[in-house]
């Protein structure tokens, strides 16, 4: 009864008449009903536990309605506050208490409250990477919510620096340059300065409140623009800055010392040289006044125009309040001076005419005011001389005439109010016969006489992105919704133009057959892109349909298209094992399309399409560029009226949105709504400059002045280029208007371009040269100007450009790109220095490379810029020793588009050496061979390693060589088949990695079992050493094989889109990765290391052995026969360690090879790592006598043999 009481007073309770008959009365029966405080309402009204309490004697109203006497709430929840009593069970505070005047800001208190069903455990908070505490109460909150102008916590915490808003990394946030803070997006230009420095309010009332927002030409410019840092604004430390400049030369302001600035300008009222207008205050008309007579203490013009220092300095804040009275020291507006100043004084004749009679001189006066404003001039690149001339204008195309495409506007529909319209739930009512009985026309997703019924079906949502982009991209997508017995139920077929379509989302419903859905079946939906340009298939997605009991299912998906098809299996079965996954990407294989129906249809679609699939018995279709129809049939809009010009491609719309439009896709050097327009092209060479790898090109657009002064910079455009290997020279096409143009490549910028009016479809020929690089700040000042602060810098600009007269342009890296004018002052505007390349978090760039994309929401093109030692489209292939390879050293100097005999000397050289390498190293396996046949060389366990390595050393020079011209021929595109070129990847580097290393372990035991035998001596045993060899090169080549077997599983073709070359490249994970590392060390440092150490100790032990038996002797004596009589043995060791030391030091050198012209030192370390078998005959034979002398017995008797046979009658 109380509450209603309460309510009534206040007009919200309808019930209030039959309990009193006004407000006065229902306030004197709840004094006398109600208790002395009581709750009203009686359920919270914040958070579950906020009440709001009063007295019944001392209610009060104010004109927004009651306020509370008292909060009641829970104590646990919110501990910081102090309770003053407690009522029923609750502990209550009084209002006042809570230093609020309106009960809605009760709200802001009890916010930072814990929540009330919050888990109150403290490690949720402190565990979690997505939630904070609160400081001093068990309070969670999300970290999104930090610094977003809502206090969450209990005296602002999540508000203040100690929140650590920054450690969020949200790039989504605004960070403050002034202090450690970053800002939600709505706190910034919300007319409350949060940052220090106040740059999250950037022009706040007119000013700019940072560097990053203040034109050039307001440097130095008598006014204030910037919030002061350090003491320092844009106008102090001005005594080196040129008074006169293009900014401030006649712009109708005076900005320099007597106004110098505007002496010998064009004007209306003609004055003679030195002399400034000025209306004369005795005859009323405007007249001139030598410079000499400006701000020498005496007023000779109306307005005081000529001493303008005393209003600026009465008034500096308002720079309307410039015109002074005669006679006077008031300071006024020139609009209100008739007003203000006496005007029978000096206005008695003007103030009484016509605008249109003093119009010159009102313009005038005008010019004493407002000069901030005239002062804020836009960038003006004109000053400068423009370079390089036009070489030639490319011929224009005539406008199209309108009216080429005839398009039929619908008209409209009125709507009426036919309650028949209303019939029909989500269709159309139509009348049918002649009795015009209603029917009902309904969508696809209902059904019923009334469309009363909803459809069973999957609601899909798809929005598509391609990977990376050609010229033309037309994807088709096939979208069905399938049982697991292959029926398909409903399908969908999609257009997709990249350059059009990037944004758009694709609304669909896949209906199943029949009524209600078989719930015994699992469904699936496929989806399969296809470019329509050749009808290539791409790939495939793969979604269950799940939750089967809901009428209608939901789903959204966000797919990436590859640029071509990547499918890492065989085609066998591997589109029907992907059934079993959920919401992947998989491989469609042509001879499985509607594999899972075990019914056979015949393909009805036209010879020119592709068949994808069946509904039923009808064939799904998918449609070349130029047909459409269900079955292609019919030809597409392009082909009855083709009007793309210049070999422009017609692309048809999707025939859900139009059968009538169409949209050209422009080749290279052409654009304009029907191709019709020839680009600017522009000739690029590098002239005593490295070329990179690749470089970005930033176009500027100096645009007019923004009279509201919201552009007043230049529009800067980038676009990226990568370059080839051996390419001279760069074209590029530019459709964009610009008027400056820089290069930016190894954080080095070139301004190659600077036209002063844009001259469309013309020809430019320029050379990017050291003379045109814009060098940084700090190669151009001393080291004391380059240590203060960037504000005072700026200051320093003009000084470089008249120390450096052969500087075109500088920067500082920071804010300002700078150019140097033909009267040598810098003129600088604002550049983007800090652009961010990760391609809007979608970077496939691997090992760090930086991705870049033509346009930030539809990229029609995506580039990789790698890091040193890496390179490939995805910098996924590197030149660092661990990974080197002779594709990496030599697949860039193979030239697919000339002859063998005109390839470039690194191929040639690899040719010759290649050879040379097969002739000797098959010569010298062969001698060896036959010469560790014979049964004598094979006494004891090294004949066997020997002549197994003779065998090996036979092999590896001939995959050496079959490598070498498999990789020249497949990059000269003479050899093109995928499967033979996967065999080739797979197959020809494991095999020679496997045959090198178990080489260098069979002569690594020859060394072993030589130290085996001078360590025993007569205690040698002879037939154990022949049964553990046979043992131990078993083990070699085992273990040597399952070593190295990880790297044809890892490897794969991938093709080049931007070289038009398929490489062979090894992908590994980081562990697999560091494993390869230490196997590629383990087979060479080891074996290297043997032959090191038991040599030294061959040598030390044989002669320690003979000094203690021959006492005559030194050691060191014993030590010299030893030698002598052991050379053999040693000196074959040597050799495999001296050819072994290149590979060992180009193996760890620091430095990789950085591009591939540095390839000298690493082709001839790889050819290097060939010569040990191809030496196997110099190094064991002809060093050793015994080999040496059986090798002699059987040359003679395979002489002799051979001379019987062939010559028997010289016998």
């Amino acid at each position: 009864m109380c509450v209603r009481y309460f309510l009534s007073q206040i007009n919200l309770d309808k019930y209030c008449k039959s309990l009193c008959n006004n407000t006065q009365e229902c306030k004197i029966q709840t004094v006398k009903d109600c208790p002395p405080a009581f709750i009203a309402p009686t359920f919270p009204v914040w958070d579950g536990h906020v009440r709001f309490g009063y007295f019944s004697n001392a209610t009060s109203v104010n004109i927004f309605g009651y306020e509370p006497d008292f909060v009641c709430y829970n104590k646990e929840l919110c501990p910081f506050l102090i309770p003053t009593f407690t009522l029923d069970n609750h502990t209550c505070l009084h209002y006042d208490r809570l230093n609020l005047t309106l009960s809605d800001t009760v709200y802001d208190i009890f916010r930072a409250c814990n929540q009330l069903f919050q888990n109150d455990k403290e490690s949720i908070c402190q565990d979690s990477t997505t939630t904070v505490r609160c400081l001093g109460i068990n309070k969670c909150i999300s970290k999104r919510r930090i610094m977003d102008g809502f206090a969450d916590c209990y005296n602002a915490f999540d508000e203040s620096i100690a929140a650590n808003s920054c450690e969020l990394n949200d790039k989504h946030r605004f960070q403050c340059t002034s202090e450690q803070k970053c800002l939600s997006l709505l706190l910034v230009n919300d007319g409350n300065a949060q940052c220090t420095g106040k740059e999250d309010e950037a022009f706040l009332n007119g000013i700019a409140v940072t560097i990053d927002h203040l034109p050039f030409s307001s440097f130095c410019n008598n006014w204030v623009d910037i919030v002061p840092i350090a003491n320092e604004t844009d106008e102090t430390h001005c005594e080196q800055w040129p008074c006169v400049n293009q900014y401030t030369r006649c712009n109708g302001a005076w900005q320099c010392p007597k106004g110098i600035d505007e002496i010998n300008c064009l004007s209306k009222f003609q004055c003679p040289a030195n002399h400034h207008p000025c209306l004369s205050p005795q005859s009323r008309k405007m007249d001139c006044l030598h410079i000499n007579r400006i701000e020498d203490g005496i007023i000779d013009c109306l307005g005081s125009t000529d001493e303008r220092s005393h209003c600026r300095l009465q008034q500096p804040e308002n720079e309307f309040m410039r015109y002074r009275c005669w006679n006077d020291t008031k300071c006024t507006s020139i609009t209100r001076a008739c007003n203000v100043c006496d005007k029978y004084n000096e206005f008695d004749q003007i103030c009484d005419m016509s605008y249109d009679d003093i119009t010159d001189i009102f313009k005038y006066l005008n010019s004493i005011e407002g000069t901030h404003t005239s002062t804020r001039k836009p960038f003006s690149h004109k000053s400068s001389s423009s370079f390089p001339p036009v070489q030639l204008s490319l011929p224009i195309h005539k406008q199209i005439q309108n009216g080429i495409i005839k398009t039929e506007k619908i008209s409209t529909i009125k709507h009426h109010n036919d309650p028949r319209l209303w019939l029909c739930n989500k269709g159309f009512v139509i009348l049918v016969g002649k009795n015009e009985t209603e029917q009902c026309l309904c969508p696809e997703t209902y059904y019923g006489d009334l469309c009363q019924y909803q459809n069973q079906r999957v609601s899909l949502t798809i929005r598509l992105r391609q990977e990376n982009l050609r010229n033309i991209n037309v994807i088709g997508i096939i979208i069905r919704l399938v049982d697991h017995t292959g029926f398909v139920h409903s399908y969908e077929q999609i257009t997709y133009k990249s350059l059009i379509n990037c944004n758009s989302k694709y609304n669909m419903h896949l209906l199943y057959q029949n009524r209600p859905k078989d719930m015994t079946k699992n469904y699936t939906i496929y989806i399969d892109a296809y470019d329509k340009v050749n009808l290539a298939y791409l790939t495939s997605w793969i979604f269950l349909v799940k939750f089967l009991f809901m009428p209608v299912n939901r789903m959204s998906a966000q797919l990436i298209i590859p640029a071509q098809q990547d499918c890492h299996l065989l085609c066998s079965d591997k589109y029907l094992k992907s059934l079993t996954n959920d919401n992947t990407q998989s491989c469609r294989c042509s001879h499985w399309v509607n594999s899972l129906s075990t019914i056979q249809y015949k393909c009805d679609c036209s010879s020119d399409s592709i068949c994808v699939g069946f509904k039923e018995n009808r064939s799904i279709c998918l449609c070349p560029l130029n047909k459409t129809g269900p079955r292609c049939y019919l030809n597409s809009i392009c082909q009855m009226n083709n009007t793309c010009m210049n070999n422009g491609t017609c692309i048809s719309y999707d025939s859900r949105q139009s059968l009538t439009k169409f949209t050209c896709v422009c080749p290279d050097g052409f654009s304009g709504e029907l191709c019709e327009k020839k680009d600017v092209r522009i000739d690029l060479s590098f002239s005593n400059v490295e070329a990179p790898q690749s470089l970005l090109v930033h176009f500027i657009n100096v645009v007019p002045r923004d009279f509201e002064l919201k552009k007043t910079e230049p529009i800067q455009v980038t676009m990226f280029k990568k370059i080839l290997f051996n390419e001279k020279t760069i074209t590029l096409h530019v459709s964009l208007p610009f008027h400056l143009v820089f290069v930016e490549f190894k954080n080095m910028y070139y301004l190659i371009i600077l036209q002063h009016n844009y001259a469309p479809s013309v020809i430019f020929s320029t050379q990017i040269s050291q003379s045109q690089r814009c060098r940084y700040i700090e190669e151009v000042l001393d080291e004391v100007k380059f240590g203060y602060s960037h504000l005072r810098r700026i200051e320093y600009y003009h000084d470089i450009c008249q120390n450096h007269s052969e500087l075109t342009c500088f920067h500082d890296n920071y804010t300002f790109m700078c150019l140097c004018t033909e009267q040598r002052q810098a003129n600088c505007f604002h550049y983007n220095f800090t652009m961010t390349y990760d391609c809007k978090g979608q970077n496939d760039c691997q090992n760090d490379g930086q991705c870049f994309q033509d346009h930030p929401h539809c990229p029609t093109k995506i580039m990789c810029v790698c890091q040193e030692c890496f390179y490939g489209d995805k910098c996924q292939r590197t030149t660092k020793h661990s990974g080197l390879s002779l594709d990496s050293i030599l697949g860039y100097h193979i030239n697919p588009h000339l002859t063998l005999i005109q390839q470039s000397s690194p191929v040639q050289i690899s040719i010759t050496f290649g050879t040379l390498i097969l002739i000797i190293g098959l010569i010298s396996g062969i001698l060896s061979n036959l010469t560790f046949q014979v049964k004598l060389t094979r006494q004891t366990g090294c004949g066997f390693y020997l002549f197994t390595s003779s065998i090996t050393s036979i092999l590896v020079v001939i995959c050496f060589y079959i490598k070498l011209w498999i990789l020249i021929l497949s990059q000269m595109k003479a050899i093109t088949q995928q499967s033979f070129l996967l065999f080739n990847c797979t197959s020809i580097e494991f095999i020679l990695r496997f045959l090198l290393a178990t080489t260098d372990w069979l002569h690594a035991f020859v060394t072993i079992e030589r130290f085996f035998v001078a360590f025993l001596g007569v205690n040698f045993d002879k037939t154990k050493s022949r049964q553990l060899a046979k043992i131990i090169i078993f083990l070699i080549i085992v273990l040597s094989a399952a070593s190295l077997i990880h790297d044809p599983v890892h490897r794969r073709l991938i093709d080049d889109t931007e070289e038009q070359r398929t490489w062979c490249l090894v992908e590994f994970t980081s562990k697999v990765e560091t494993y390869n590392r230490f196997i590629n060390i383990f087979h060479f440092i080891i074996p290297f290391a043997v032959n090191v150490i038991l040599v030294i100790g061959i040598m030390i032990i044989t002669a320690r052995q003979r000094s203690s038996a021959q006492r005559a002797s030194t050691f060191q004596q014993h030590l010299k026969i030893q030698f002598d009589q052991y050379k053999h043995l040693i000196l074959s060791s040597i050799l495999l360690i001296i050819l072994a030391l290149p590979r060992l030091i180009t193996s760890f050198l620091p430095n990789c090879m950085k591009t591939p012209k540095e390839y000298k030192l690493f082709l001839a370390s790889y050819f290097i790592s060939f010569i040990p078998p191809i030496l196997h005959f110099f190094i064991f034979v002809l060093t050793s006598e015994t080999y040496k002398k059986e090798f002699t017995a059987m040359f003679k008797q395979k002489w002799e043999r051979f001379q019987r046979c062939f010559f028997p009658t010289r016998l």
